[in-house]
């Protein structure tokens, strides 16, 4: 997902292509970053309320300039259809890209 994605842009794409699925709605209005929302642990009236509690993975730029990835994409899926939580794969990291500046967000 781009950084900047808005509520907007992707009602727009998802209508101009006639998917079928369902928006984030947050409150903080149409030209609200979907990424920044989900980020600051927005919440919405969708099935996955908690907008960060449905990220699939993420990546990341550190200070040092290395870049973090979600460990599935360290894997190689690009694209995981499952989300694995603490325990599976070892620590929980991304979590600490919420509501912080330990890394700037790209995907």
């Amino acid at each position: 997902m781009n950084p900047g994605l808005t509520q907007r842009q992707l009602d727009a794409y998802l209508k101009e292509h006639n998917y079928p699925f369902l928006i984030p709605v947050t409150g903080a209005g149409p030209d609200c970053s979907l990424m920044g929302n989900a980020l600051e642990r927005g919440y919405g009236i969708t099935p996955y309320a908690d907008h960060f509690g449905a990220v699939m993975g993420l990546e990341a730029v550190l200070p040092n300039g290395e870049i973090y990835r979600s460990m599935l994409k360290r894997l190689g899926w690009e694209k995981p259809w499952i989300r694995l939580l603490n325990g599976v794969w070892g620590p929980y990291v991304d979590g600490l890209f919420s509501q912080s500046n330990f890394g700037i967000v790209n995907k």
